[in-house]
């Protein structure tokens, strides 16, 4: 059978309004274990970034490696056009890619892949793209489960030198390695959530159809109490930690306690972002404004281990889209986060084209 490395596929020239371009090339290689994965290279067909930027775009948690709505096929179009080498695939078990996918809960599945499940099989893809195409600087991207399996990986590996991490999770599924009944009040940890949350229950004491399900008892009090309560609660807690801040403003040392007091806190996180920083790398976060999981990294990181002053100040962007939701699933969405990755890209290893033009 004719190597996969030699097959080349041309691109629709619907796909990305681009015209059509023989850039894409079906690529197989093997992990550590012996397992066939299957991906994609996009290379570009003019002149390549100066430094040979390689980009590697991993799945998102369990799906397959094109990305939720295509994103990864039409960014890795564009990028390519921007004279950046760009590859994806699918991690043993998934997609295409040989491997045994485990029979359990969804929920354990993301608590793996949360505490490092896709390690080896990353760094056995950077091994790949340099060896076979020569890159020279290393670009991880990933999207929620796939920003976290990016985060760990290359915490552990100084050949990569810039992050792009979209809707990462800072909370594991579930604590104690016991999966408990989902708890909806959990995600209640910032302001932000907890305002939304009274809002919420405004609007629903409005309308009508509240007070008929009331009467027939069909509203879980006990439910809607928690969340009542849980949302007080962290209005309090954070009205009290900004007077500590203010009284102590010394910053966390991320080196000695964990950020959060949440029992769920994900400390191999806190781990994987110090040891990173510190060789002084680079890392774009990118949150949409309608994502829980925006506000959780904002009251559990972000405004904890971050505070204005903070030592890695200089080797990290933090993003909030408007209108986005975790995904990044409508159409503007998407043409926003191209335009800020592709801006980002620019200032820390720069293409070949124009990142306005490619933006649009």
């Amino acid at each position: 059978m004719e190597d996969e490395r030699g097959l080349r596929r041309k691109v629709s020239a619907k796909d990305s309004g681009e015209e059509r371009r023989d850039m894409e090339t079906p690529i197989r290689f093997r992990n550590r274990r012996g397992e066939a994965l299957f991906g994609m290279v996009f290379l570009p067909q003019g002149r390549i970034s100066e430094k040979r930027v390689g980009i590697v775009m991993s799945v998102n948690a369990i799906k397959y490696r094109i990305g939720a709505f295509r994103f990864h096929v039409l960014l890795a179009r564009k990028l390519c056009l921007l004279g950046y080498c760009v590859m994806y695939f699918d991690p043993a078990g998934i997609g295409d890619s040989e491997g045994d996918f485990e029979y359990k809960l969804l929920i354990e599945h993301y608590q793996d892949i949360q505490t490092g499940k896709y390690d080896e099989d990353i760094r056995d893809a950077v091994d790949f793209f340099i060896q076979e195409y020569q890159v020279e600087t290393v670009v991880l991207f990933g999207l929620c489960g796939g920003a976290i399996s990016m985060l760990m990986a290359a915490s552990s590996d100084p050949r990569i030198e810039h992050l792009i991490l979209l809707g990462i999770p800072v909370l594991l599924e579930y604590e104690g390695g016991i999966v408990k009944k989902a708890d909806p009040s959990a995600k209640i940890t910032s302001v932000e959530k907890a305002h939304s949350t009274f809002a919420y229950f405004l609007a629903q004491i409005r309308r009508p159809d509240t007070w008929r399900k009331l009467l027939r008892l069909d509203i879980d009090f006990r439910e809607n109490l928690r969340l009542v309560l849980r949302a007080n609660m962290v209005l309090v807690r954070k009205f009290f930690e900004r007077l500590v801040r203010k009284v102590n403003p010394e910053q966390i040392d991320l080196r000695k306690e964990p950020v959060s007091r949440h029992p769920r806190f994900n400390l191999q996180f806190q781990r994987a972002f110090l040891e990173y920083v510190s060789r002084k790398n680079h890392i774009l976060f990118v949150f949409g404004e309608l994502d829980f999981t925006t506000w959780i990294f904002k009251s559990e990181f972000l405004d904890t281990a971050l505070r204005p002053g903070n030592p890695y100040v200089p080797y990290y962007e933090v993003h909030i889209l408007e209108k986005a939701n975790h995904i990044f699933s409508s159409t503007d969405s998407q043409v926003l986060l191209q335009k800020t990755i592709i801006e980002w890209l620019a200032k820390q290893c720069p293409g070949t084209g124009r990142p306005g033009d490619m933006a649009t």
